[in-house]
């Protein structure tokens, strides 16, 4: 699990994978890009926020060994767990339909990276640290793919038709065609990095908690267009805004001038995610409150819903109008009905 608000489970230390193909030299054009140091607006507390419990929300819950990464295609439900197996799971009737194993024999990986380009789920294999391409349609590996990447990036993003991974050194991205398996130019960021993230239109959103930096990055363009400074930022979603989970908690961002616009006092933790979705953004923290509901409109918090019993972070997704969320360290999937603002 890497500590600064990402979901997985690895540590911090530098990656183990060594670079190759174009991954490995990128132009660097980043040094005209000027750092963005906004004026952090006072956090936005909870305090008329409604309380309610996991259980009077909760639909399903499965029971699964090490729950993380997930990812929603071909009307399934995708959900990585820590040993690099992929499960299959049906999210209306939340039953798991099958397991696909990860193939090969040498070495060990702890990578993490996770994605989906819509007839395939990409998922990197823990031996040997190659990435596996999923047939959405028939559930079977049908690519094994030697490709350099950050192993401590989890969700990789779909944008421009490609999936953007990180260098394996953190100071690079390039956008992977799924058509042919290749790389393309890499993109360097001039500063390491650790996940991505898109929404809709051409730009990833990178974060870089050990430069403070979340760096914006053209697609169509391949270039670097903006930086904003932000203490350890640890996790990201895109929605109308750009949502950061960094040390002073959540900051809602303009995606166009990097404006810090509101600031919420939730702090993701060890493990913590995020979601954006049409009317709100759903914060699943690690070690506090299960989920927290955020009004992006109103700029405040609506809800928090705790649990007892499961302690540990997640990812959420949003599928037919409910969420789902793992808790990897609790083995456990749980489907609930999104708290009413």
């Amino acid at each position: 699990m890497f500590v600064i608000g990402v979901v997985g489970c690895t540590g911090d230390e530098a990656p183990s994978t060594s670079p190759e193909g174009p991954s490995a030299v990128a132009s660097d054009t980043t040094a005209s890009v000027p750092v963005t140091k906004p004026d952090l607006p006072k956090p936005i507390g909870s305090a008329n926020a409604r309380t309610m419990s996991l259980e009077s929300l909760e639909t399903a819950r499965i029971d699964l060994d090490s729950p993380d990464w997930m990812e929603v295609a071909a009307q399934s439900m995708w959900v990585r767990l820590d040993p690099g197996t992929v499960v299959q799971v049906d999210p209306k009737r939340a039953r798991v339909e099958q397991e696909i194993e990860p193939t090969g024999d040498e070495g060990f990986s702890d990578c993490q990276l996770f994605g989906s380009s819509g007839d395939a789920i990409w998922s990197c294999s823990p031996y040997g640290g190659h990435i596996e391409r999923i047939s959405t349609s028939t559930s079977e590996v049908t690519d094994d793919v030697a490709l350099p990447f950050y192993r401590t990036q989890g969700h990789v993003p779909l944008v421009s038709d490609q999936l953007w991974m990180i260098a394996p050194t953190g100071d690079s991205i390039a956008g992977l065609n799924p058509e042919d398996n290749t790389l393309g130019d890499p993109i360097a960021l001039g500063a390491v990095c650790s996940t991505a993230a898109g929404g809709d239109g051409p730009l990833v959103w990178v974060i870089c908690p050990f430069d403070n930096q979340v760096i914006r990055v053209d697609t169509n363009s391949g270039e670097v267009t903006g930086r904003l400074e932000l203490v350890e930022p640890g996790q990201v979603t895109v929605g109308e805004d750009v949502w950061i989970g960094f040390k002073g908690g959540v900051a809602q961002v303009d995606p166009q001038s990097l404006s810090v616009d509101a600031v919420y006092d939730v702090q993701l933790n060890f493990g913590g995610s995020m979601l954006a979705t049409d009317d709100n953004v759903w914060v699943r923290c690690g070690d506090g409150p299960f989920l927290v509901g955020i009004d992006p409109t109103k700029q405040r918090i609506t809800a928090i819903v705790t649990d007892k019993n499961l302690s540990s972070g997640g990812n959420i997704v949003a599928v037919d109008g409910q969420l789902w969320t793992t808790a990897f360290d609790d083995a456990t999937l749980v489907r609930l009905m999104p708290p009413n603002s």
